[in-house]
């Protein structure tokens, strides 16, 4: 699988389950800044603002 088609992949988790992924600061469960691994080539950090409806990728990591 390309890196572009695992990227699309995460992108459409967030749309779809943007809660889905694990909190960065695991002391604070609530918190809404997440991390997602995704197709082992990578991981990603989102933050969510429900009342906007936005989910903002703010940072990419590629591995390997």
């Amino acid at each position: 699988m390309t890196a572009i088609n695992t990227f699309l992949e995460l992108r459409a988790v967030l749309e779809t389950d943007p809660w889905g992924g694990r909190p960065l600061n695991p002391d604070n469960p609530k918190a809404n800044i997440l991390t997602y691994m995704f197709g082992g080539l990578g991981s990603a950090v989102s933050l969510i603002l429900d009342e906007q409806r936005l989910v903002h990728i703010i940072r990419i990591d590629w591995l390997g």
